[in-house]
């Protein structure tokens, strides 16, 4: 049966002689992609932090196999710089802990893409990954917000990237937080 949809490259793995899989986070939640690559192949290697639109068919056990992928977004900007990339990075990485199957996240999904398209341009890129780890945690129900300390349950609810961009947050702010997120998922 063939599948269409569209997601982000969280992770890639070479798997045999010409095959990788992938680890594609998409509005219907976290799909494993196998792909055939190499000197028959007529796409280059798929890339982690990627956003592509994806044609696959039913594949071997919980891997779906890739016919065919087009690229939408290989946020190239964003690959020119370090912080941009280090912080993208926090959120695959948060992604990749957090999501199971195919369980759907629209929501989750949008945010991420949003972030993405924001991230290379943000002054406080610290912001931005403290924020989606907070609504991750919360999305998920790893960590109600009645369990938040008062500085996190301000920042929790913020939507607007204008808002995000005021605010200013100690160094230690922001590890209590990614340490909050690493124990919540441990």
């Amino acid at each position: 049966m063939e599948k269409q949809f569209e997601g982000v490259i969280l992770s890639v793995v070479p798997y045999q002689d010409r095959h990788e899989i992938a680890n594609v986070f998409t509005p219907f939640g976290k799909i494993s992609v196998i792909r055939k690559w190499g000197r028959s192949a007529k796409k280059s290697p798929l890339s982690p932090l990627t956003r592509a639109e994806f044609f696959v068919s039913g594949g071997r056990g919980e891997l779906f196999e890739v016919t065919e992928y087009r690229l939408i977004d290989p946020y190239l900007k964003l690959r020119d710089d370090l912080e941009a990339m280090r912080a993208a990075a926090s959120l695959l990485k948060a992604l990749k802990l957090t999501q199971e199957g195919e369980a759907p996240s629209e929501l989750l999904y949008r945010l991420l893409l949003k972030i993405l398209s924001k991230i290379s341009d943000f002054p406080k890129k610290n912001n931005l990954v403290t924020l989606f780890f907070l609504k991750l945690l919360l999305h998920e129900g790893l960590c109600p917000l009645e369990a938040l300390d008062l500085e996190m349950a301000e920042l929790a609810p913020v939507r607007s990237f204008e808002k995000l961009a005021s605010l200013d947050f100690s160094e230690s702010f922001h590890k209590k937080v990614h340490t909050l997120f690493l124990e919540s998922v441990a």
